[in-house]
């Protein structure tokens, strides 16, 4: 989501999703499509996409990729 989106519509979003991992229609499609199970929503994943992105900015710096 973007930085200005109110937190209430946030939160909605998050709800959803969370009701979304927990079905079991979504773990069938996510196993028929070779999907690892990383059910992560709300802070839990905007935080996990934040350590992801500095461990590549990290790694584009080591491999001469970035400045």
């Amino acid at each position: 989501m973007g930085p200005k989106v109110p937190q209430a519509d946030v939160q909605r979003w998050a709800k959803r999703f969370e009701r979304l991992q927990a079905s079991p229609a979504f773990a069938r499609l996510r196993a028929e499509q070779g999907l690892f199970p990383v059910d992560l929503g709300g802070a839990d994943l905007d935080t996990y996409v934040q350590q992801t992105v500095q461990r590549y900015r990290t790694l584009a710096r080591e491999f001469g990729l970035a400045r």
